[in-house]
């Protein structure tokens, strides 16, 4: 278990005995366009089961893109016997896709810039901001949004991100993307998810762990998926966290889950990445962050 504080110590010792501190399974997971013709939203619903929040990237920017993610939330809801809320980012600057987020309506709220919690799915979907402080810096700004666990109240500012290809240098983007959550207003958990293009062992996170941000996938834990055979490809995708704790961090099986698919079908049907998943534990009590950098 990986842990974000010597806070963050104490509080997991004691939080079988207190009350305030609540757990939840999130997930992150590049859907590669979801919206696309070949694209199941049943089978992608399947490969996030067990999730409390999904944020998506690679969500298409029109029309066919907000029908996929609202089905994926109905087949969630379907295989979890709930109801899933779901929500669409404004389109980053390069306008070739936008984020998505699924959460369990009995689990999670979001809440409004202006501190109004919606604890009810509306009809239609929230729309999850842009916020990057360096956004000329950051090509696909990350969406970012404030949601709160309901069982205690404990509240997370969260943002999802797909940094620019590996051949068009992702590490360029690292530093401002991080300085963008720092100035992120509160002193409520961070977590950052999404597709880094980079392995957490690469040099670019350097100034990130400095920040006190820690990723769940600690090395090179290959998340994308190969073309040709069922193996994984890249250490892409992961979840960086600060000012609360994670365990049970893992990497999602499309060949388990769809052992008659074909590698091609996988990447037609479902993604070219798979899943990482989480469990959070979140504490009422506003962590005390040293953002010595």
């Amino acid at each position: 278990m990986l842990f974000c504080s010597k806070l963050a110590f104490v509080l997991f010792l004691i939080s079988l005995s207190q009350p305030g501190f609540a757990d939840f399974r999130l997930t992150t997971y590049n859907t590669k366009h979801l919206g696309r013709d070949s694209g199941d939203p049943q089978k992608i619903a399947a490969m996030i089961a067990g999730s409390d929040f999904v944020a998506l990237q690679e969500v298409n920017t029109g029309d066919t893109g907000a029908k996929a993610l609202a089905k994926v939330a109905a087949e969630l809801g379907l295989l979890e016997k709930t109801k899933f809320c779901f929500a669409l980012s404004e389109i980053p600057t390069d306008a070739k896709e936008r984020y998505g987020a699924i959460w369990r309506e009995d689990k999670i709220s979001y809440v409004t810039q202006d501190g109004k919690e919606i604890g009810e799915c509306p009809k239609f979907a929230i729309t999850l901001r842009l916020g990057a402080k360096h956004a000329d810096k950051i090509i696909r700004e990350p969406a970012v949004g404030t949601f709160k666990e309901k069982a205690s109240g404990a509240k997370f500012v969260f943002a999802t991100i797909h940094l620019i290809p590996t051949a068009k240098h992702p590490e360029t983007e690292v530093e401002p993307l991080f300085d963008t959550m720092d100035s992120l207003p509160g002193k409520y958990a961070k977590i950052i998810v999404g597709d880094f293009n980079l392995a957490s062992s690469s040099p670019s996170f350097s100034n990130a762990t400095r920040r006190g941000f820690l990723p769940a996938l600690s090395g090179e834990v290959k998340t994308s998926l190969k073309l040709k055979t069922k193996e994984y490809s890249q250490a892409y995708d992961n979840i960086f966290y600060r000012g609360c704790t994670i365990s049970n961090a893992s990497v999602g099986n499309p060949y388990v889950k769809f052992p008659t698919l074909t590698p091609s079908q996988v990447y037609r049907q479902i993604s070219d990445h798979a899943p990482v998943s989480a469990t959070i534990m979140l504490s009422t009590v506003s962590p005390t962050i040293s953002n010595a950098h």
